[in-house]
């Protein structure tokens, strides 16, 4: 019969055994003379039950085997276990230790497959990061202690399966097919240099490199991580909103996640694409209610063409569909954008920029707008382009000067949805009545007059009402226009 008690019961946390303490203990239980010619010690279906009450959970494994070899002053463990757990999938450890009598410095090494990643998160501080993810874990792991019985860096394999990050039950799963990392952690500078870290999903794919510190190590567990990574080969779909995914260059994330309660904020995701930077700035926290996520980003400029490709083709599509059908050409500089969703709320998604050389024909036959710059911003499903200089070339009499015309949709989301002009104008007489007699108008036509019945200066206003069509008829159209003529002559 063999007993082995490690630590009092009844003792203080602070005297609580150590790994130096344990090992200390066997070397005095090995050294002694009864025990000097014992070369093996064999077990064979082991049951062990483990409480770990630091994350209050407990372990039951079964069916287990142990060895333990001595070889001169080498002594080497070695076991393999079973998980019982309440779980479609079965769990399985591996064990081994090596190290010497008359020394506390040892290396210890755990190979499991197919652990809860929650069961192992609480584990190591280097692994807490996993307390938010449901799925599997597969992986192996390989530390050791100096002769002072300090802990050295742990270096780490882990192969995550299918599942989704998950922090509480109110908050919508993300899912992800899988994930890889090697990584090790230096427990004195309390950091983790990430070699490798391979997200696989339906959302996104990309492969990072990168560090993290721990925060709060001193009371067991960290507290919160600030990570710093760089990621590349960057293919996307969120949300599958995209018939193929999208694929980004680079990007460079500092994070920084508190784990209880959790919440992840986003210093800056810098996403390079194209010779152009687009950067982020947010968080998410897990809300016993669900998630609650505010989110900014901001881009120098992007090429429009490249917007339409980022601008999923199922969201706002009428507008998407009227931007794709009706510009020609835009500089589009300055882009902002904005998401706030909270729990149980629909999303609030802001779009802004300022635009140059903007030209567009928003009515079949009415000349095209060239020249514009302004401002355009989609808002609580409203979206609204105002100029703030530009010009129409009427057929006789120049330019028309649009400086203050507003185009506005205030519900995207409708179908054949209405829209209105807010119009400002200021030219020749010639060129505001060539402007009325244009298709589908002809106004000065039917009156049997021609447009250049009068010179002088026309400054007119007022708003014009349709709906977005794809065939644009007079009788679609709601006009009231008003203005002043000055220096006029006519004969």
């Amino acid at each position: 019969a063999v007993g082995l008690s490690v630590g009092a019961a009844d003792a203080p946390v602070e005297e609580a055994a150590t790994m130096a303490g344990l090992v200390e203990e066997m070397d005095t239980v090995l050294g002694r003379p009864a025990f000097q010619r014992l070369r093996l010690i064999e077990a064979q279906n082991v049951s062990l039950r483990y409480e770990d009450e630091r994350t209050d959970r407990a372990w039951t494994a079964d069916g287990g085997r142990l060895a333990i070899t001595r070889d001169g002053d080498d002594l080497r463990l070695r076991g393999d276990f079973a998980l019982i757990g309440a779980r479609d999938y079965a769990t399985t450890l591996e064990m081994n230790y090596s190290g010497r009598i008359g020394t506390a410095a040892a290396e210890v090494g755990l190979s499991f497959e197919d652990m809860p990643a929650r069961d192992i998160a609480g584990q190591s501080p280097a692994l807490a990061w996993l307390n938010a993810i449901d799925a599997p874990i597969s992986g192996a792991l390989r530390g050791g202690v100096d002769a002072d019985g300090n802990l050295g860096p742990l270096n780490a394999t882990l192969q995550i399966g299918a599942g989704a990050i998950k922090p509480n039950e109110a908050t919508a799963p993300i899912a992800f097919d899988s994930v890889r990392s090697y990584f090790t952690y230096d427990p004195v500078q309390q950091r983790i240099s990430f070699n490798e870290l391979f997200i696989d999903s339906k959302w996104v794919k990309t492969r990072a490199e990168g560090h993290a510190y721990l925060v709060g190590v001193d009371r067991g567990l960290p507290s919160e991580i600030l990570l710093q990574v760089g990621l590349d080969e960057i293919v996307a779909n969120p949300m599958e909103l995209y018939p193929e995914p999208v694929s980004l260059e680079a990007a460079r994330m500092d994070l920084r996640l508190q784990l209880d309660p959790f919440v992840l904020s986003l210093g800056e995701l810098s996403l390079s694409d194209q010779g152009e930077v687009l950067r982020f700035r947010g968080e998410a926290r897990a809300e016993p209610e669900g998630w609650d996520v505010a989110l900014d980003g901001h881009m120098a400029r992007i090429d429009p063409d490249r917007l339409m490709q980022l601008w999923p083709e199922t969201a706002e599509v009428k507008t998407r569909s009227w931007i794709t059908g009706n510009v020609r050409a835009a500089e589009l500089n300055n882009i902002q954008l904005a998401l706030r969703s909270l729990p149980k709320h629909k999303p609030d998604f802001f779009l802004g920029f300022d635009f140059e050389k903007f030209s567009t024909q928003f009515i079949k036959n009415v000349p095209v707008i060239e020249g514009a710059h302004g401002h355009a911003s989609l808002f609580d499903n409203r979206f609204v382009v105002s100029a703030l200089g530009g010009y129409v070339t009427a057929a006789q009499g120049g330019r028309i000067d649009i400086s203050g015309t507003s185009f506005d949709i205030p519900d995207v989301r409708e179908k054949r949805t209405p829209a209105q002009v807010r119009l400002r104008t200021q030219s020749t007489i010639t060129a505001a009545l060539s402007l009325l007699d244009e298709e589908p108008f002809q106004f000065l036509t039917k009156a049997g007059r021609p447009v250049t019945l009068a010179d002088g200066t026309a400054t007119l206003s007022g708003v014009l009402d349709f709906r977005l069509l794809d065939k644009l008829t007079v009788q679609d159209v709601d006009f009231d226009v008003a203005g002043a003529l000055s220096d006029v002559r006519s004969e």
